[in-house]
């Protein structure tokens, strides 16, 4: 009797905490994904101005003078932007072609403006 309970007991439990690792997996597991993107912001830049000040007697009735002021610019910057996904999404959008693995870990590999991949490539 003491066989016949080794013999079914380690199994199932073994089978048990196979079950247990694959839910804990599926459910909580999730790992950092890298995802470049253009962003528009406002940095400020200096800029230089001349003008032209009327003074009377000066040699054509006006001095040339610089002025530096600092002016808000917008422009595009690329942003990495880090997400956490959960381990079904990264297999399935490994098998399409929508993440790889890059220098940094993890990274997408199409912005998410666009539709990702398909598996189906045709």
């Amino acid at each position: 009797m003491r066989v016949m309970v080794q013999r079914v007991v380690f199994p199932v439990a073994a089978v048990l905490a196979g079950i247990a690792a694959i839910v804990y997996g599926t459910m909580c597991h999730r790992a950092p994904v890298a995802q470049q993107e253009m962003e528009e912001q406002e940095q400020e830049e200096e800029v230089s101005e001349t003008i032209q000040v009327p003074v009377p007697g000066a040699p054509g009735g006006f001095i040339t003078q610089s002025v530096k002021a600092w002016q808000p610019v917008k422009r595009q910057v690329e942003v990495t932007k880090i997400q956490q996904v959960p381990e079904p999404a990264i297999i399935r959008e490994i098998t399409v072609g929508g993440i790889a693995w890059g220098p940094a870990g993890l990274r997408r590999t199409y912005s998410l403006d666009e539709p990702p991949p398909s598996l189906c490539p045709t």
